[in-house]
């Protein structure tokens, strides 16, 4: 089997963290202006200037702060909401989400005014598709990459039933589908030159095209409040808003718990491929999700935000005695490991039966719920993870992603 492709997306948010640190920069400076914003949100109805207010009617400012995503801000009051993010660049862009679509009053320069809330989209990621189906709003899916990509059973019905379409991947990108579907907004990530082009087309064409940047969180939980990003082109504010905080709650009890050990067990993650072994710095997504596990990483590199590519026998070398080896790419069994690297068999993980991979529910096609549900529910990964490095703390749990490879 090629792990190449599992490998490959596994490292993206590593892959591009260099935009991420100079995204981070943008997005202080956009939260700022969000801030200055305020004044107008208190004034504007998201209406044009002809409209008045009755004198004693005032415009109710609701507090919507990021509490752990750093790549995108929100503002809102009860006629009008503000998202400033930013785009893979990293220039600052603000959308405007009002629910009779017209332009606000103020200076401020918006990319999109889209009215609210949408009823027909396009998601180029699984990982939307969950966000959607989390706050209720499946039915407004319009259009998708590809079938083979997606994990929901129930989104994939709809397709087979011709009510969503597929529109290809990046690279190959269907633009006359997408314009044909006449989606409120097209929901969409892009690495390369060429797919940017076709998004650029899309733009062209009268259709909003927002980057949604969740990769780049360097934590789960950064990670899972992007569900308030998606909420609040529904309307669905409050119901997103509530999702996150119980996820927020259960996650923050569960690493209280797996913090108040005393002995945290060194684990490996990743999988060589090619005599290279890429191991992410120590403020990254996957190294921080080890943290709340109550684990260690077991390897050490000089750049704290970066992958870092090894030599496969200099890991071995150095850390081939880790207790744990986690999400070697897609294996789902220790031989296929083997064939994969010639150096697995020595690490001690390997030899004592401690290797997990979260590839538990994959469909025939390969796509996989770990970056579906997992990414809107990191508290159900992180249980998982508790439960393989201390399973002391939570004896009765059957692992949701994560199989003991055999």
């Amino acid at each position: 089997m090629n792990l190449l492709p599992v490998i490959f997306l596994r490292l993206l948010p590593f892959m591009t963290i260099k935009t991420s640190c100079n995204a981070t920069l943008v997005h202080v400076a956009k939260v700022m202006r969000i801030a200055v914003m305020t004044g107008v949100l208190f004034l504007i109805s998201c209406c044009t200037p002809g409209t008045k207010r009755a004198e004693n009617e005032t415009v109710k400012q609701i507090s919507t702060a990021c509490h752990h995503a750093k790549m995108f801000g929100l503002e809102k009051n009860t006629d009008c909401a503000v998202l400033a993010f930013t785009d893979q660049s990293g220039e600052e862009i603000l959308v405007a989400l009002s629910h009779d679509g017209r332009v606000p009053s103020g200076t401020a320069e918006y990319e999109y005014v889209i009215k609210t809330p949408v009823e027909r989209v396009v998601c180029l990621s699984g990982t939307y598709i969950a966000f959607i189906s989390a706050i209720g709003k499946m039915q407004s899916i319009v259009g998708v990459d590809k079938k083979s990509r997606i994990y929901s059973s129930e989104l994939r019905n709809m397709i087979d039933n011709g009510d969503v379409a597929e529109c290809g991947n990046e690279q190959n990108l269907d633009i006359e589908k997408i314009i044909e579907l006449a989606p409120d907004v097209v929901f969409a990530w892009w690495i390369d030159p060429a797919s940017e082009e076709k998004m650029e087309s899309l733009k062209k064409a009268g259709i909003p095209v927002i980057a949604v940047l969740d990769y780049l969180e360097q934590t789960p939980l950064g990670k899972a409040e992007w569900i308030r990003f998606f909420g609040a082109f529904y309307g669905c504010d409050s119901i997103a808003a509530g999702i996150f905080s119980k996820v927020e709650t259960e996650y923050m009890h569960l690493v209280e718990k797996a913090s108040s050990l005393v002995r945290k067990p060194y684990v490996l993650i990743n999988l060589s491929w090619q005599d290279a072994w890429y191991l992410p710095g120590d403020s990254t997504f996957s190294v921080n999700f080890l943290r709340d596990a109550g684990a260690v990483p077991a390897w050490k590199t000089d750049n704290p935000n970066e992958i870092v590519p090894y030599d496969a026998e200099y890991v071995f070398s150095k850390w081939a005695g880790a207790d744990f080896w986690i999400n070697p790419g897609s294996a789902v069994s220790l031989n296929e490991m083997k064939q994969v690297s010639r150096f697995s068999a020595e690490f001690e993980a390997f030899k004592n039966g401690k290797v997990f991979n979260n590839n538990l529910k994959v469909n025939t096609d390969g796509a996989n719920d770990y970056w579906e549900t997992g990414t809107v529910y990191p508290d159900r990964v992180l249980r998982d993870l508790i439960s393989i490095f201390h399973p002391e703390l939570l004896p009765n749990h059957q692992c949701e992603f994560y199989r003991k490879l055999e």
